[in-house]
Parts: structure tokens; sequence; C-alpha cells
């Protein structure tokens, strides 16, 4: 939600998780005195362009691949594919 409502006002975001991989900067970013707090990503916050919508593929019919072949129907009294 984090990320859409800074959309909306027009700041972008950007995730870092491989950040989170360097031990010293992990521990850096530890709230003192928890236990439990282990942090799994930065999230930087800021202004710059637009950036380009992601491509989305066309949508096909639920169950089957566009150009996946259709099994042809083996007729009554015969054994189908198994």
């Amino acid at each position: 939600r984090a990320l859409l409502v800074a959309t909306a006002h027009g700041i972008r975001t950007s995730l870092l998780h491989q950040a989170m991989e360097w031990p010293d900067l992990r521990e850096a970013m530890r709230v003192p005195g928890t236990r439990w707090c282990r942090p799994q990503v930065l999230i930087r916050f800021g202004y710059g362009p637009e950036a380009k919508g992601t491509p989305r593929a066309a949508a096909h019919p639920a169950g089957r691949p566009a150009g996946a072949a259709r099994r042809s129907d083996p007729g009554p009294g015969t054994a189908g594919p198994r």
C-alpha cells in the first residue's frame, strides 16, 4: 500500500532487496533492542522521471496456453488418453 500511495503522490519508489544480503548492512538496519526484527528489503523513495509501464502478456482462455493443440475426441466407446 505504501508504494501505491507514494505513486499516487508522484513519488517514485525502488526496492533494494539485494542490499540486505550484506550482513553488516542488515545488522545496521535492525531496530536496537529487538531480537526478532530482521530487515528483508530497503525501499528508496524519491522524485524522478516517469518510467514506462511493464508490458503485459496477451490474455488466453483459462486452462489452455496459447498455441496448445486441442486433443481430438476419440469418439464414443473408445478409451481416451490416460
